[in-house]
């Protein structure tokens, strides 16, 4: 089996919370793309800083894997500043390097955004559509 070797070398992360499991929050942040339809959709990451309203984010790579039913996540997981989150995403289009991955705001339990990018478009999950598109 290869490694993965994608791990956000270009963001300029912050020291994540000690106390956060990684695995949890991907999981969070997957659960609520899963509740329903996106509200907004992109053809490019380059148009995801309209939609970024925090100032600080988690970032994940989309990367599973299954042992028998159970999917595990495997991707790196990164905290960054808003700013620092749209560097990185330009830099990664304009280079051809930007990987399937969900982006939240820093949340405790639930995000109440997520944005999730697939190489083909990039969506905006979210628990109330008047908070982001108004």
């Amino acid at each position: 089996m290869s490694r993965n070797l994608y791990k956000f070398t270009d963001l300029k992360q912050l020291q994540l919370p000690a106390d956060l499991n990684e695995s949890e929050a991907f999981f969070a942040m997957h659960s609520l793309c899963g509740e329903g339809q996106p509200i907004a959709s992109f053809y490019s990451a380059d148009k995801i800083p309209k939609v970024l309203l925090s100032n600080r984010y988690y970032v994940a790579q989309d990367l599973l894997i299954y042992k028998g039913k159970k999917a595990i996540f495997k991707g790196p997981f990164a905290m960054a500043e808003k700013e620092a989150l749209i560097e990185f995403l330009l830099h990664a289009v304009a280079t051809d390097d930007l990987r399937p991955m969900l982006i939240a705001p820093v949340f405790d339990k639930t995000p109440d955004q997520v944005i999730v990018i697939t190489e083909d478009l990039c969506y905006l999950y979210s628990k109330s559509e008047s908070d982001v598109l108004s």
